[in-house]
């Protein structure tokens, strides 16, 4: 094998394993980058601005056009319009939505998020605990930026509570 042939089939090797490697990660799943998580923090906390100020149309826009909102396995609305009609028939003044210990797993395309939620009326004094509940998130990246899926309320209870 003359020396030109030899470049040429090392040089062509090259060629196709690069291609090889480029093709297997463009098919890896990307992970989630510190701006993903920083967008997804905000995101819920956009949430529990608008519903606190029942700012219908700002909730309703957290959530993916075609998203699903539940209290556990009752449907509080489907896609947009279901999303805004439910926000719309539910004013609750002087309730705050508190969150914490947010986790968040998954690849830049679709995220499972946790949360525990305490919703607090502050118009009482001292102001009371009205629900402690944990939120069951999935979201997905859009080009409006992240926004929910589907977000189920599971309530938490003390046992023996109807």
């Amino acid at each position: 094998m003359s020396k030109t042939n030899a470049f040429i089939a090392v040089l062509l090797c090259g060629i196709f394993g690069e291609m090889t490697w480029s093709l297997a990660q463009s098919g890896k799943k990307k992970d989630l980058t510190v701006q993903d998580y920083i967008e997804i923090q905000q995101l819920y906390a956009r949430y529990n601005f608008a519903i606190d100020a029942s700012e219908s149309e700002n909730m309703t826009a957290t959530f993916t056009d075609d998203g699903e909102f539940y209290a556990g396995t009752v449907v509080n609305g489907l896609g947009h319009d279901g999303i805004l009609k439910f926000m719309q028939s539910r004013r609750r003044h002087g309730v705050r939505h508190w969150n914490s210990g947010l986790v968040i797993n998954g690849t830049q395309d679709q995220v499972k998020g946790a949360v525990y939620l305490l919703t607090v009326n502050v118009e009482v004094k001292p102001p009371t605990l009205i629900e402690a509940a944990k939120y069951d998130d999935t979201l997905v990246k859009t080009p409006k930026g992240w926004r929910f899926k589907k977000r189920v309320v599971n309530k938490e209870v003390a046992p023996g509570t109807p």
